[in-house]
């Protein structure tokens, strides 16, 4: 039950700070290039062992509840859908390598750093990709997307990583 409670108090707060404060940031001349998403590390964190349905459905709802701040009509939505799809695989390769213990959260202290940056580094391009894609809703600018994908993910991953050494604590062995 702490676990619930504690993942229902990060959601809420992982999207207040993307709503009012990442979105605020200013990136100079480069802000059309450059938009962190930190709110996916909700979705990077939640625990292996979560019943795939729910996954979807906190993925779902978490996209929507952004696209309702930011009048982005379900891209969001669509895009937090689509990892929480594929998170599976990529999960499934780390616990292969290594042995966690798929009830706790994921973070950076629970497997390998390299493994935990390619992990996230992976869906979060895919996430953008795709959003951006949505977005233009076109392949004629496939460039510009491509740009935008690779400078947003680059910014958000460092500012998950962060946000993981700074808010999560290493487990007791």
């Amino acid at each position: 039950m702490q676990l619930v409670i504690i993942n229902i108090i990060r959601f809420v707060l992982l999207v207040f700070i993307q709503v009012f404060i990442v979105n605020n940031i200013d990136f100079w001349s480069l802000n059309y290039l450059i938009s962190p998403m930190i709110y996916i590390s909700f979705l990077f964190t939640l625990p292996v062992n979560i019943n795939r349905f729910l996954t979807l459905a906190i993925a779902f709802i978490l996209g929507l509840s952004v696209d309702l701040f930011m009048d982005s009509y379900g891209v969001h939505a669509s895009a937090c859908v689509l990892i929480a799809y594929l998170k599976p695989r990529f999960t499934n390769q780390m616990e292969t390598q290594n042995t966690f213990q798929s009830t706790y959260n994921l973070s950076v202290h629970m497997v390998d750093s390299i493994q935990y940056i390619v992990y996230i580094s992976s869906l979060s391009a895919i996430f953008f990709f795709w959003l951006f894609l949505l977005e233009e809703f076109s392949f004629v600018r496939l460039h510009y997307i491509l740009l935008k994908t690779i400078l947003s993910t680059i910014v958000s991953v460092i500012f998950i990583l962060v946000g993981q050494f700074l808010f999560f604590s290493k487990p007791q062995t």
